[in-house]
């Protein structure tokens, strides 16, 4: 009875040693399993990052090369016509529908540098003819003050009356 209980105990020392060693592998080849699938899914999520970048940069480079189109349009027409009204520069802007074909673009404009000496014949030669003109005899600077010289819209187009820079604005 006591070599039985000898062999019994050998045998479950030897199978507990065998099941340890099972464990003690299976975990260590679980921990480099999950660090290959860790750096995989990193360097895959790198190459998905890289990608997006690049489409993004493409998406601006190509939104901001088509603005510079419009720009040297507006330009070119601006300096082809010197002493266009705001009324034709509305219905140019319309007619070549840039409001439509450039949905980021909610105002397009000509400002204007005027030294404060000629701010009332500014004034009076775009009385009236801007978007929003100011009621007679009532142009005012915005923001108020005296300044050697001021930047004011001289020509503007907007897609809503709410975009559309009051008259005077600085």
């Amino acid at each position: 009875m006591n070599s039985l209980l000898r062999s019994i105990r050998r045998r479950f020392h030897v199978w507990t040693g065998v099941a340890l060693a099972v464990i003690a592998i299976g975990s260590v080849g679980s921990v480099f399993a999950a660090k290959s699938l860790a750096s995989g899914d990193a360097a895959s999520s790198q190459r998905a990052l890289r990608a997006t970048a690049a489409q993004i940069t493409s998406s601006v480079q190509f939104a901001v090369a088509r603005e510079q189109d419009f720009l040297i349009g507006a330009a070119a027409f601006i300096a082809n016509n010197p002493g266009v009204s705001e009324a034709q520069f509305a219905q140019r802007v319309r007619a070549v529908w840039v409001l439509d074909r450039f949905p980021a673009i909610i105002s397009s404009g000509v400002v204007t540098i005027v030294p404060a000496s000629q701010l009332r014949a500014f004034a009076t030669r775009v009385a009236g003819s801007t978007a929003t003109p100011a009621p007679a005899g009532s142009f005012a600077v915005i923001p108020a003050g005296a300044r050697p010289y001021y930047c004011l819209s001289q020509l503007s187009v907007s897609s809503g009356a709410k975009d559309t820079p009051p008259a005077g604005l600085d």
